[in-house]
C-alpha cells in the first residue's frame, strides 16, 4: 500500500533510473540530499528499478525504511529501458520542478545547482546538464553525429541533449501520454517547448563501467531515426525522383542516337546492369518503407511503456 505522504505536493522532485547500481546508489543519495537541502527540505527522490539483477530493490528498499518521506521505489519485473523507467517516475512526481539523473555518478549530483541557477535565470522550460568532457569512441561519436543531422531535418530546433534534465512539472508530466514500447525523452520534450537552455557540466570518473553498448546505441539510434521523423521515407522519395529523372534522359538518349542519327545502340551488359542496379534500390526503397510499417504496427499494438510489480 502506498505510504500517505505520496499524496503531499513536494517542492523539488529527483527521478532515478536504476540498473544493476548497487555500487553507487547510497553515494548518490546522501549526496543528492546535501544538494537538495539547500533549496528545500519538502523534496522526494523516486528510484526506479529496471529490473536489475543484483542488490539494487534491497538498497532502494532499505533507503525507503530509513527515509520514508523522501524516498519512493517503484520496480519493475523485466527490463524497459532508461527512457522508460525515467517517464515512470516522472508519472509519481508531484512536485513543480522535476530533475532526471542516472544512477552511474557520471554527473556529479553537486553539479544541479548550476541547473538551477540557469532555469530561474533564463526562466526556460528544460536545463540540460551536458558533460563537456566525456571520451566517446569514434563509432560513437559518428552515430551521435548521424542523428543529430537526421534529426535537424526533421525538427527545426535541435539540442544536445543528456541524462542529466531539469524540467518543469507540467511540461515534464505532460509527455507522459506520448509514452510507448520505444519512448525518447528529448524528442518527447521538443514536441512541446522550445525554451530548452544547456549547461556544460566538468563529469566525474565512471565509477562502472558504462551499459550502453555500441550495439544498442545503434539500435536505439535506428529506431529513433524511424519512429521521430520522416527523413528516410523523405529520402526515398528524392531517391525514386532522381533515379525517374536519369532513366528518361537515358531514354531520350537513347531514342535520339536510334531515331535522328541512326546509330545503332549497343548496350545488352548495360541494360541488365541498369536492371540489376534499379532492381536492387527499389527492394532497397520497399525495405525503408517496410521498417517504418512494422514500427507504426509495434505502437498500435499499445505494448505497454512499463509495468510497476512493486513500490516501496
Amino acid at each position: 500500500m502506498e505510504d500517505c505522504c505520496l499524496d503531499t505536493k513536494k517542492d523539488l522532485s529527483v527521478v532515478i533510473p536504476v540498473h544493476n547500481g548497487e555500487q553507487t546508489i547510497e553515494e548518490l543519495f546522501q549526496r543528492l540530499m546535501n544538494v537538495l537541502s539547500k533549496y528545500s527540505e519538502n523534496v522526494e527522490i523516486i528510484f526506479v528499478d529496471d529490473c536489475s539483477k543484483d542488490g539494487s530493490w534491497k538498497i532502494i528498499r532499505s533507503l525507503k525504511a530509513s527515509f520514508p518521506l523522501i524516498v519512493r521505489g517503484i520496480r519493475f519485473a523485466r527490463n524497459y529501458g532508461q527512457h522508460n523507467a525515467t517517464l515512470c517516475g516522472i508519472k509519481h512526481t508531484t512536485s513543480d520542478i522535476i530533475i532526471t539523473i542516472d544512477d552511474d555518478l557520471e554527473f556529479p549530483p553537486e553539479s544541479i545547482h548550476l541547473l538551477m541557477e540557469k532555469y530561474y535565470l533564463e526562466n526556460q522550460d528544460v536545463v540540460y546538464g551536458v558533460n563537456k568532457n566525456k571520451k566517446v569512441s569514434v563509432v560513437r561519436k559518428q552515430l551521435t553525429f548521424l542523428f543529430r543531422k537526421l534529426q535537424g531535418l526533421a525538427e527545426k530546433y535541435v539540442v544536445r541533449g543528456s541524462s542529466l534534465r531539469l524540467m518543469k512539472g507540467e511540461i515534464a508530466r505532460a509527455i507522459i501520454v506520448n509514452a510507448q514500447e520505444f519512448s525518447f525523452i528529448d524528442e518527447f520534450l521538443l514536441w512541446y517547448t522550445s525554451a530548452i537552455s544547456v549547461v556544460d557540466i566538468e563529469s566525474e570518473r565512471l565509477p562502472v563501467k558504462t551499459r550502453y553498448k555500441i550495439t544498442g546505441l545503434m539500435r536505439m539510434t535506428k529506431d529513433l531515426i524511424y519512429l521521430s521523423s520522416s527523413v528516410p521515407l523523405k529520402l526515398v522519395t528524392v531517391f525514386g525522383f532522381l533515379m525517374m529523372a536519369g532513366n528518361f534522359l537515358a531514354g531520350i538518349i537513347v531514342v535520339y542516337r536510334r531515331l535522328v542519327l541512326s546509330i545503332d545502340v549497343k548496350g545488352y551488359t548495360s541494360i541488365i546492369v541498369a536492371i540489376l542496379f534499379s532492381s536492387g534500390m527499389i527492394i532497397f526503397c520497399l525495405g525503408v518503407i517496410a521498417e517504418h510499417i512494422g514500427k507504426i504496427l509495434k505502437v498500435s499494438y499499445k505494448k505497454p511503456a512499463f509495468f510497476e510489480s512493486e513500490i516501496a
